[in-house]
């Protein structure tokens, strides 16, 4: 990542520092302080070896999260992909992508860590570059007090769905957060969005943030307030109503005391009046019985007096007596029957006397269920009485409460209309921003037409480059067969050895000095030509003067001046490999002509040409034409298996006349059989357009697979270069 750091930043804070790439252009800046937040413990070990001894830099092993992360480091084939939250459709993007370990590291929130950092000022500078924690330092700028303490943030946005993690359209959120977005640049998996800072748009942000919570706390008020009066009113009533209930119970319970006391007091009277008529009936035939029983015994008396009289004359008149003796012992009879007869009468009046005291306890008893009715009836006027005191008292709070409301709510509508009336002339402000900006657009409206201008002039001096270009084509052409034709004539007198070349496809002098110094610079494991051409003349004299050089010789000697031959000049440990040098070719003249050249030039141990016909390619839903070269690629791949390599790739063709884009299917191809190798790719020819539109597609493509290159284009010799893995 690319990062400008500005003058006047006091302290650089850095999520994911890894390497510490950025870290010279850190150290350049006038940064106070330089913190590097990296969880991998290598990775962090390796930063504190750069910066031993320089007090500027903090290095801190820890890792920035929110709570659904997890506490585990994953760390994957590609360093970049390294993340704490587990993946998602990354695995289908990368299917070979392998996990190399894991670790168990120490997490914590960004707010935390803003808060154990302590910044000061608004002059900081932030980094962020941790697949998946964008979500999470967003939300901790978001919820902390250090909002405006970062005047400038790179972040690094991970495409939605690569990873298990919290998403957040972030560009959108640091524009709702009072950032401005100065630019962005898109990769395979992520965007790199740079913005800075804008005080007047975060004011606004805030206000108008706070200008919602005013409106909602006031809605939400005037809600509570119209529910509360709502309530109120439906207590009010439901009170008035049961008064009124309580009061008609009350007085229907009255009018039963009445109606029950009137009842009592009847029910009273007409069992006073029985009992009395009883009595006076009962004494009435107590009288009588008592002077029938009176009469009866005075006769008896009189009787037995009387015979006591004549008991004399009984002993006298013994006869007499004996008779006599018989009517009392009868009249006697009479009396007992009488008697009984008596006592039956009187039976009667006991089970009356009985019932009449039967009667008193019922009497009683209903007197005495008057007095608990009444004190019932007492006791729930009591409750009443209390209850509605307490409706009242409830009603009264009320009232209170709503005149507190009424005060709070008018308050509310003060503070709302000066909140208002400040954002009204926030509004104005903001209106007069507006106006500048309608005019710059104006201006970039007028700078676009000048560029329109601009264009069609460029169109037009595209036009005669394209023609000068072809004209110099054809010059550079010609003198190119010139110099090769000398070159060769020069080495058969000097050597007596017929040069190795194909004029079909000449190489131009500084393209070809270009690639001798590369293979003299390099130590090449294996080199792949895409094409036969000057470049195989070049490229394996080049190999067999530096390994002639390597073992003692002065240069490169042909056989026919008493130099040794290649397989006596390749050194043993360069010997795991069949030859140094492969040529791709469809045309089998050409390849046989190469055969031939080598061999009598003893160069058969360096070089190697295969006939490989067009064949039919399809990449990218496009179908092209291109060697027949997979299952040799493939075989190479597998020497080459298990050990870090460095190669040499030139594409030479297939010829433009096969279609556009001919030599596109080259990297591709490469690609799929040596993409964990160091790869050098040279395009020997870029003298058209559609040439160097093939180099961008194939720069596109490398981004895709994450692969670090970089492109150099030599121009001036037609020549361009992708250095791809450079360790």
């Amino acid at each position: 990542m690319q990062v400008k750091i500005p003058d006047n930043i006091n302290t650089i804070v850095h999520i994911g520092a890894g390497e510490g790439s950025e870290l010279p252009t850190y150290l350049e800046s006038a940064a106070a302080r330089i913190v590097l937040v990296e969880p991998n413990p290598k990775l962090a070990e390796y930063l504190r070896d750069q910066v031993d001894n320089n007090d500027r830099v903090i290095v801190l092993e820890s890792a920035v999260g929110g709570a659904s992360a997890g506490k585990t480091l994953c760390v994957y084939s590609l360093t970049h992909t390294s993340s704490v939250y587990p993946l998602g459709e990354l695995k289908s993007l990368y299917p070979g992508l392998k996990l190399l370990r894991s670790y168990d590291v120490e997490q914590e929130k960004f707010s935390q860590l803003l808060k154990k950092l302590d910044l000061r000022g608004s002059n900081n500078f932030l980094v962020v570059q941790a697949p998946g924690v964008e979500a999470d330092v967003l939300e901790g700028l978001t919820h902390s007090n250090y909002l405006e303490s970062f005047s400038q943030v790179y972040l690094q946005e991970t495409r939605h769905g690569l990873y298990q993690c919290p998403e957040v359209d972030v560009v959108s959120k640091l524009l709702q957060l009072g950032y401005n977005l100065d630019s962005s640049s898109n990769e395979s998996t992520a965007t790199l969005i740079h913005a800075h800072l804008d005080s007047g748009r975060l004011a606004l942000s805030r206000l108008t943030e706070s200008l919602d919570v005013l409106s909602k706390k006031y809605e939400k008020e005037c809600a509570a307030h119209i529910k509360t009066k709502k309530n109120l009113d439906g207590y009010k009533e439901r009170s008035e109503q049961k008064l009124k209930n309580l009061e008609g119970q009350l007085a229907r319970k009255e009018s039963e005391l009445v109606n029950m006391k009137e009842q009592l007091s009847e029910q009273a009277q007409k069992n006073q009046k029985a009992l009395n008529s009883l009595i006076s009936d009962h004494k009435e035939q107590l009288l009588k019985i008592e002077d029938i029983s009176g009469s009866k015994l005075n006769a008896v008396q009189l009787n037995l007096s009387d015979a006591i009289d004549k008991q004399a004359e009984a002993e006298v008149k013994n006869q007499n007596l004996l008779q006599n003796l018989d009517e009392v012992n009868d009249r006697l009879d009479k009396a007992l029957q009488s008697k009984k007869v008596l006592e039956n009468t009187l039976q009667p009046l006991g089970k009356k006397v009985l019932q009449l005291s039967s009667l008193e306890k019922q009497v009683d008893e209903h007197k005495k269920r008057a007095e608990d009715v009444e004190k019932e009836l007492k006791s729930f006027k009591q409750a009443a009485e209390k209850d509605l005191q307490n409706e009242k008292d409830a009603h009264k709070a009320l009232q209170d409460e709503c005149c507190q409301l009424r005060e709070s709510l008018s308050e509310t509508k003060k503070s709302l209309e000066d909140n208002k009336a400040w954002f009204a002339s926030r509004k104005k402000q903001a209106e007069q921003l507006k106006l500048e900006v309608e005019e710059l657009r104006a201006q970039l409206l007028r700078s676009e037409q000048l560029a329109s201008g601009f264009e069609a002039i460029k169109q037009q001096l595209e036009q005669l480059g394209s023609k000068v270009t072809s004209h110099v084509d054809k010059s550079l052409e010609n003198s190119n067969k010139k110099l090769e034709s000398s070159m060769g004539l020069n080495q058969y007198l000097a050597t007596g050895a017929m040069p190795l070349s194909v004029q079909e496809r000449p190489l131009a002098p500084g393209a070809a000095l270009f690639l001798a110094e590369k293979i003299e610079a390099n130590d090449y494991d294996l080199i792949v030509s895409l094409g036969a051409g000057s470049t195989t003349t070049l490229v394996a004299k080049s190999i067999l003067n530096k390994m002639h050089r390597l073992v003692g010789g002065e240069g490169l000697a042909l056989p026919s001046g008493g130099g040794k031959a290649s397989s006596e000049v390749v050194a043993p440990s360069q010997r795991d490999l069949p030859v140094r040098v492969v040529v791709f070719e469809h045309d089998k003249s050409c390849v046989e002509k190469i055969r031939t050249q080598a061999s009598s030039n003893q160069l058969s141990s360096l070089v190697k040409v295969f006939h490989s016909p067009l064949v039919d390619y399809k990449h990218s839903g496009s179908d092209f034409l291109h060697y027949d070269c997979e299952a040799e690629l493939k075989r190479m791949a597998d020497y080459l298996d298990g050990r870090p390599s460095r190669l040499l790739i030139i594409v030479n063709g297939p010829p433009s006349m096969v279609g556009p884009k001919s030599f596109y299917p080259a990297l591709p191809k490469v690609l799929n059989h040596f993409s964990q190798h160091a790869l050098d790719v040279v395009v020997s020819s870029i003298t058209r357009q559609d040439q160097r539109d093939v180099i961008d597609e194939w720069c596109s493509q490398l981004q895709k697979r994450s692969l670090t290159f970089k492109r150099y284009d030599k121009l001036d010799f037609s020549i361009s270069t992708l250095e791809i893995n450079k360790q």
